[in-house]
């Protein structure tokens, strides 16, 4: 009973460490107030003041697609909104909204990956994304995209779930990347149609239940809601500018050479900007690679794990090759999923 009560007191020092580090580099506009506040801020900081002062619910969020009647969810002003409540129309909440987003990111990681991994394994997991550059700069910015990562850990622990054979926690998979979609619809886009490609052949295998896969089908459809009640006030208009942004006539039809080397570029940028540069890109790879192999080589690894970090190499491969098939440029935060 001591050394359990002694591992737990170890266990509770290392997690305050890393949510400290976590903190340190993320309040610093916190701390000074010196945050940006332009001209996408001050738009969203006004649809929050309209639905706390002026009662007025949106069912939309940010126009996407081009300027063709193309639109997010309304999460994001919802989300706002809490804090120009708290802090009585003072855009300062809206930092401390990111901030508190960044930390849960790296709270939810130790928790939920205790759970799965155990202690080692969720204290480096938690510590990586403390101190991740990439994940550093969403907390330090009012932008709908940066609040992906807390999404994207709910996320994979569902697909661990799952993949234990927790089938239940399919349908949690989809609402979640479903709820995506109202802080950026192209990361929901790009994640859902990339699970579907492991799900489907994974699912033909275990045989999941049907009751399952409808259960999913509905979960995905609820965050959805708003937009299909605007949608049908309003003579279709974002299925008609989901027509019209990937019915290929209106698309920039660029060189493939060009089109593969910006998706290189923003998946690139994503990967290794994950990582502080202490190290070479061409070493992360290795580095990742070499640990990838050893879970494969080692027989005391678990086959779910084996099967987990399969997903998560493969994962990368796919999504790459998804949004190939978008003919335009990327925007960095369309796959903060990564």
């Amino acid at each position: 009973k001591k050394r359990i009560v002694s591992f737990k007191i170890k266990w509770f020092y290392v997690v305050i460490t890393i949510i400290i580090l976590a903190c340190i580099p993320r309040a610093i506009e916190l701390v000074c107030g010196n945050y940006v506040f332009g001209f996408d801020q001050g738009k969203h900081w006004l649809g929050a003041k309209a639905l706390v002062v002026d009662h007025k619910i949106p069912l939309i969020g940010d126009e996407v697609g081009g300027a063709r009647g193309f639109f997010q969810g309304p999460g994001w002003i919802y989300s706002l909104s809490i804090f120009y409540f708290l802090f009585q129309g003072n855009p300062y909440g809206g930092i401390v909204l990111m901030f508190l987003s960044g930390i849960t990111t790296v709270v939810l990681a130790l928790w939920l990956f205790r759970k799965a991994f155990g202690t080692l394994t969720s204290g480096c997991i938690g510590l990586l994304l403390a101190i991740s550059p990439i994940l550093i700069e969403s907390s330090r910015l009012t932008w709908p995209p940066h609040m992906i990562p807390p999404l994207a850990i709910i996320s994979l622990y569902a697909v661990w779930k799952m993949i234990t054979g927790v089938y239940m926690y399919m349908p949690v998979l989809f609402f979640v990347v479903a709820c995506m979609e109202h802080f950026e619809i192209a990361t929901a886009g790009t994640m859902a149609i990339t699970l579907l490609v492991y799900i489907i052949p994974f699912g033909i295998m275990r045989k999941i239940p049907l009751k399952i896969v409808l259960l999913s089908v509905f979960a995905w459809c609820i965050p959805f809601l708003p937009l299909v009640v605007f949608d049908i006030r309003h003579q279709f208009l974002n299925v008609k500018g989901i027509i019209e942004t990937f019915g290929g006539d209106r698309q920039i039809q660029t060189s493939l050479t060009l089109l593969v080397a910006n998706h290189r570029m923003i998946f690139s940028t994503n990967i290794f900007h994950a990582f502080q540069r202490i190290f070479s890109p061409y070493y992360i790879i290795i580095g990742l690679l070499i640990i990838g192999a050893f879970q494969f080589i080692d027989r005391t690894v678990s086959q779910t794990k084996r099967q987990f970090v399969f997903f998560l190499y493969l994962f990368p491969l796919i999504l790459f090759g998804v949004i190939l098939f978008y003919k335009n440029d990327l925007w960095q935060w369309w796959i903060y999923e990564l």
